[in-house]
């Protein structure tokens, strides 16, 4: 079991409510109603039948600018873990977002989310933040970087820009984290929670609600 906090609740949902979802934009507030709806293919006894949510960060255009500071993000990684090889990496990423207009936000929520906050033995030891080409099957073929910045622009221009982002490119669903509906979760990870996973970050980095809806 695990809980993931990925943003602000819609306005039909009550506090000290529990609700059932299955995909993450419809709520129930009975199981068995649920179920009876998927497996009829439609969401007609949700209480938001008309109003499905999508979590603002995890279905931000990745082709969009986040406001924050190279210098906050690495106040951001030593507040939460000792011995992070991201600790100064912060300018970094933002300036692979002014260069390949990739948010650097959202690269930084991957880079914690795949490499546990900078502490996963690839990331160490072959300076890859993104799990790149680290397939479930054989984690061992993940991709060798000379430098960790070299990893953030590879995964900015190569992988997004070029691939996941390009329209014309088979993995494309959508420039957001997404899910397995739509967006680079369709391909980029064999989770299905992996956009909500990546999208919490930002949430609790945003604590002053500053760039939300922007």
């Amino acid at each position: 079991m695990g809980s993931t906090r990925v943003g602000y609740k819609p306005s039909y949902l009550s506090s000290g409510v529990k609700y059932y979802s299955y995909d993450g934009h419809y709520f129930y507030k009975s199981f068995d109603t649920m179920i009876t709806d998927y497996q009829n293919d439609t969401y007609t006894n949700s209480i938001n039948s008309t109003n499905p949510y999508y979590n603002y960060y995890q279905y931000l255009s990745l082709r969009s600018n986040a406001i924050f500071t190279g210098t906050q993000y690495n106040n951001y990684i030593t507040s939460k873990k000792e011995n992070s090889v991201m600790a100064d990496l912060g300018n970094d990423f933002v300036n692979a977002q002014n260069t390949y207009t990739i948010n650097s936000m959202l690269m930084f929520g991957v880079a914690i989310n795949e490499s546990g906050w900078g502490t996963s033995n690839i990331a160490i030891s072959k300076n890859n933040l993104f799990g790149l080409n680290a397939a479930d099957s054989n984690t061992g073929n993940a991709n060798t970087y000379y430098s960790l910045t070299s990893c953030i622009n590879d995964w900015a221009y190569g992988w997004m820009s070029c691939q996941y982002l390009d329209g014309t490119d088979y993995r494309y669903r959508g420039p957001h984290f997404g899910d397995k509906q739509s967006g680079i979760n369709v391909k980029y990870a064999s989770d299905p929670y992996w956009g909500e996973k990546a999208a919490q970050y930002y949430y609790y980095f945003d604590k002053w609600s500053i760039d939300i809806n922007k």
